[in-house]
């Protein structure tokens, strides 16, 4: 059973990461999944590229902002009602990695709208 859960970790990592690069290029050259899926299935359309990338997106800056956080000892942190055991590094950098990652997709956005204007 092991292998089955290292294989699926597997394909979910390398469909989380290949999804970045696919949504955001199909983004600036304007390539409509929904109108032309990707390989003619219906499941690859933009939606689908677009919560991989999302998640992606968090993963990276997640773990940039508890690096980034460093300075913070693990012992600083608290118990919640489950009596599960939570650190401030890391509600912090999760918190920050929710915020920067919509900051940077209304951006983007944005940065889209200008080169249509243009």
């Amino acid at each position: 059973m092991p292998m089955f859960f290292n294989v699926m970790i597997f394909i979910a990592c390398v469909y989380v990461y290949s999804s970045v690069t696919v949504y955001l290029y199909s983004i600036w050259k304007k390539r409509d999944f929904d109108y032309r899926p990707l390989f003619g299935k219906k499941i690859f359309s933009t939606r689908f590229f677009f919560v991989g990338c999302l998640v992606g997106v968090y993963a990276f800056l997640h773990a940039g902002f508890e690096r980034a956080l460093f300075f913070m000892p693990e012992k600083w942190g608290g118990i919640d009602e489950e009596g599960d055991w939570w650190s401030y590094k890391f509600t912090i950098s999760s918190t920050l990695s929710l915020l920067a990652c919509i900051r940077l997709f209304s951006k983007y956005d944005d940065l889209l709208k200008w080169k249509d204007s243009n």
